[in-house]
């Protein structure tokens, strides 16, 4: 267990830390350039993307420094998930377990999928979204990754 450098924390929109630099000293971390690694944090967390992958919302600037549940590397190596907005429990149990799932499948080059139910689907922004998730690829997600 490694604590967050300071240097990543933000307190624009509260108190996080940008999983994009952390994503970067994950990578760093790793004992050998060809495995991947995976960061948990009970820290709250966000993105400094200008436009969600979910379309085009206005203002812009409220996509900047937004709050994640977890952030991949599309492809690459490294992923971070944060259980800070996941609440408790069983519930937060299968909340996180659907959103590292997410983030591996990103690590694997998978984008965001409009199927129905797919883990793959992208969060919209909601706890909500994840609920209604099965917690599995779709048919067409697993075709791309095998």
């Amino acid at each position: 267990m490694k604590p967050i450098p300071e240097k990543y924390f933000n307190n624009d929109k509260g108190p996080r830390y940008s999983a994009d630099a952390i994503l970067r000293y994950l990578l760093q971390e790793r004992s050998d350039a060809g495995t991947y690694i995976a960061g948990l944090t009970t820290a709250d967390i966000f993105t400094s993307k200008e436009v969600p992958s979910s379309g085009n919302k206005l203002p812009l600037s409220t996509y900047k420094n937004w709050g994640i549940f977890g952030l991949g590397l599309q492809p690459g190596k490294s992923n971070i998930v944060s259980i800070h907005r996941l609440g408790t429990g069983q519930l937060m149990v299968s909340r996180l377990k659907k959103i590292v799932i997410h983030e591996v499948g990103h690590n694997l080059g998978l984008d965001h999928c409009p199927q129905p139910g797919c883990v793959m689907n992208d969060a919209m922004e909601s706890i909500r979204t994840i609920d209604r998730e099965n917690g599995e690829l779709c048919e067409a997600c697993k075709r791309k990754i095998n």
